[in-house]
């Protein structure tokens, strides 16, 4: 019971000395905010790479395509003979000799595309005079024809040995184009929400 007493006289005391000290008027003491940490979102345009498809028409050249009818073929004329022996009644020749013949080369192409085209093809002749040039034959070839390349060479003697070189020269060639899916990196923008951390106090 003291201890209660002594408690409400200390208080009694203060607010009388309180109202004394500010005429009688109350005082009040000062706030002190609360603050706290919020998340704010903004917003702004990044900038990323997208792989992207597109399509190109790319070209190559290729050779048309053929086929070989008749590899090199050689046959031998004789394109001047003697008599070597007559009919004794008639006077004809009846058995001849050649003294001079010729071998005749051919080479069968055919063009299996569908587009016409010219080849070209060489032929070089090994007998008892060297080396001869037998020249050049071109020819002009529709879809699915074919052609004959002829080269002939006239023998010194007969029984000449006559060796061949065959080349080609020209082979047409077209464009052949298709389509294809290519990728491609494109940069391009787009808007990001990213938040930062700020303290408000209220």
């Amino acid at each position: 019971m003291k201890s209660a007493l002594i408690v409400i006289f200390s208080i009694l005391t203060i607010v009388l000395f309180s109202g004394c000290l500010t005429g009688g008027q109350t005082v009040s003491l000062p706030i002190v905010p609360e603050c706290r940490e919020v998340q704010i979102a903004y917003e702004f345009n990044e900038t990323y790479t997208e792989s992207e498809p597109y399509t190109s028409k790319e070209c190559e050249t290729v050779n048309l395509k053929s086929k070989v009818i008749q590899g090199v073929n050689m046959e031998t004329v004789c394109i001047e003979q003697n008599c070597i022996e007559e009919s004794f009644w008639t006077r004809d020749c009846k058995e001849w000799e050649c003294v001079k013949d010729k071998n005749i080369y051919t080479f069968i192409l055919k063009n299996m595309d569908d587009e016409g085209g010219r080849w070209a093809f060489r032929m070089t002749f090994q007998g008892m005079s060297g080396e001869v040039d037998g020249g050049i034959r071109r020819h002009y070839i529709e879809p699915e024809d074919e052609q004959t390349f002829m080269w002939e060479y006239v023998k010194n003697i007969p029984t000449e040995e006559v060796y061949t070189d065959f080349d080609v020269e020209e082979i047409p060639t077209k464009q052949v184009c298709e389509n294809v899916i290519r990728y491609r990196d494109v940069e391009k923008t787009r808007p990001v929400t990213k938040f930062r951390t700020e303290e408000v106090c209220e």
